[in-house]
């Protein structure tokens, strides 16, 4: 069975075979008040594509916009990382939780522009997952 009620429970199981020798083991196990888990398939970002503004993202000003200088992927807005010809830094972030034990994944689509001359790279994307 499942125990999805929080407590600690007890079980013991024997085995016997043809000839009749058994042997047993018994173990317990404590089930939290979350339940037995904890992983889903839940979108862990709040406004994952935007579309409500900036609401649940830190970003640098004006960064998430629906001005028509580059098309969103989809829908309005977009978040746009100005290149500006020199050295600049923008930002957009979110913290979220990962459950203990579980795994996500983040994709995002990613379109580039860029006028630069010369040897120096002034575009750079960093993505960074995690805070340790």
């Amino acid at each position: 069975g499942t125990a999805s009620t929080a407590g600690t429970y007890q079980m013991t199981v024997t085995a016997t075979d043809t000839t009749g020798a058994s042997g047993s083991t018994s173990f317990t196990w404590t089930v939290g008040s979350g339940g037995g888990g904890g992983c889903s398939s839940a979108q862990l970002l709040a406004n994952p594509g935007f579309e409500s503004g900036d609401t649940g993202w830190s970003a640098s000003s004006g960064v998430i916009t629906t001005d028509s200088g580059e098309a969103a992927h989809g829908g309005s807005y977009k978040a746009w990382l100005d290149g500006y010809g020199s050295s600049h830094t923008d930002s957009v972030s979110q913290s979220v939780t990962v459950p203990a034990g579980c795994k996500a994944s983040l994709t995002f689509y990613l379109h580039i522009d860029t006028a630069e001359r010369g040897s120096t790279a002034y575009d750079k994307l960093t993505v960074t997952a995690g805070s340790t």
